[in-house]
């Protein structure tokens, strides 16, 4: 089996996994052949190509204009043309794929998409963050006046793949609500996943104990990002309300954050 993924994520060498390259080390270890072109969106990684057993990867760098908001238009609708002349490559050696896989939001790969369709049988896209609500709703600078012709464009290339995967079922009747359903297109739940599951307690008591819980203690968690749109403010304002009647409940939060100096002054303040 081939597989090429496009992404806008992709650990370099000696990085910390993610679930791009956690997926394409699973699909080589089950037999599959992986090509992954990636934009490497934040810019540190730089351009280049690697190889292991079964695998290629390739970064880009981003387009980058140091002009508000225009630098920022221009990084979404033209970084992915980048990504053409390898695909195009891959078009004159006339190698063909069994699958494409991409990932939220498809405006980020928008121009190389459908190069990448036109080489492969099936397509499949592991769709998180709903585009562009998701990026306005944690105070992206996206120009309003884009909203809509962005959700128009993102739509469209939503609508031509042959299988999108949410991870619940609520991500899924959001999609039908944002997107709309099309009748041809099978979408399933495809949950987050993780290479780290063997590092989990046997013993969740020895963990409450680890962090200085009782058994009797009820454990609220949060793990992700502390940015804006996941509800960390809401989450801490509840904990406030629920101290003063219930002290056994208690908030553990993983994770870091332009909210992280939020969540250390709600510790202070709050025990």
């Amino acid at each position: 089996m081939k597989v090429l993924i496009l992404t806008t994520k992709y650990p370099a060498p000696g990085e910390s996994p993610w679930l791009s390259s956690e997926l394409s080390d699973e699909l080589v270890a089950r037999g599959a052949e992986v090509r992954v072109l990636n934009i490497d969106w934040s810019g540190r990684q730089g351009s280049g190509t690697y190889t292991s057993k079964n695998l290629v990867v390739t970064s880009v760098e981003p387009v980058k204009l140091s002009i508000p908001k225009v630098g920022l238009i221009a990084k979404w609708l033209f970084s992915a043309f980048k990504l053409l002349p390898y695909l195009f490559c891959e078009l004159v050696a006339r190698r063909k794929y069994d699958l494409v896989i991409c990932f939220s939001p498809c405006t980020a790969t928008a121009v190389a998409i459908p190069f990448a369709q036109f080489l492969s049988k099936k397509s499949l896209l592991l769709y998180w963050d709903f585009f562009p609500v998701h990026n306005s709703q944690i105070n992206a600078p996206l120009p309003q006046k884009l909203m809509l012709p962005l959700k128009f464009l993102e739509k469209s290339l939503v609508h031509s793949f042959s299988v999108v995967g949410c991870m619940s079922e609520a991500g899924l009747r959001f999609f039908d609500a944002y997107f709309g359903a099309k009748n041809e297109q099978k979408r399933v739940i495809i949950p987050i996943w993780t290479s780290n599951i063997g590092s989990l307690s046997a013993n969740p008591f020895l963990s409450r104990l680890d962090f200085g819980f009782s058994d009797e203690d009820v454990l609220v968690v949060f793990g992700g990002q502390l940015v804006a749109g996941r509800g960390i403010e809401a989450l801490l304002q509840a904990m406030k309300l629920i101290a003063e009647k219930r002290p056994e409940v208690k908030l553990l939060i993983f994770g870091s954050g332009p909210l992280s100096e939020l969540v250390a002054e709600y510790e202070c303040s709050n025990g």
